[in-house]
């Protein structure tokens, strides 16, 4: 019986293989380093689709080129993830306070301060 992150490396092929224009990606609490694994492939291997990501981790969504983000299954923020952070590009740490930021804070200093810097750099380039 194949575990979840098995099926979704399965999954993962058969998405590269058919170069589907739209991806859906669920990640998945019991297996981090194989979600990590199909999101950086995702995003090498698949520049011309569009990819969506189910995450509960703001990390694993840093350098999307959108992050929406819900609540009750409504959308409350649709923007680049470091315009979710910030609220200007001269910015040089968090300074957005919607509910993104707020998730983004709580990995912690280092890890907070690491994914703005990784948002910033892809906004900005």
């Amino acid at each position: 019986m194949l575990n979840h992150g098995h099926k979704q490396l399965i999954y993962l092929a058969k998405a590269l293989m058919r170069q589907n224009k739209i991806i859906i990606f669920e990640e998945s609490e019991e297996s981090p380093s194989t979600d990590k694994l199909i999101l950086t492939k995702l995003m090498t291997n698949c520049k011309g689709s569009t990819v969506i990501v189910f995450s509960r981790n703001p990390q694993s969504v840093i350098e999307m080129d959108r992050v929406l983000v819900l609540k009750d299954g409504s959308g409350i923020e649709y923007d680049h993830p470091f315009k979710l952070l910030a609220n200007d590009e001269s910015d040089i740490k968090i300074t957005g306070t919607g509910r993104f930021a707020k998730l983004v804070e709580k990995a912690g200093k280092p890890e907070s301060e690491e994914m703005f810097e990784v948002a910033k750099q892809k906004c900005l380039k």
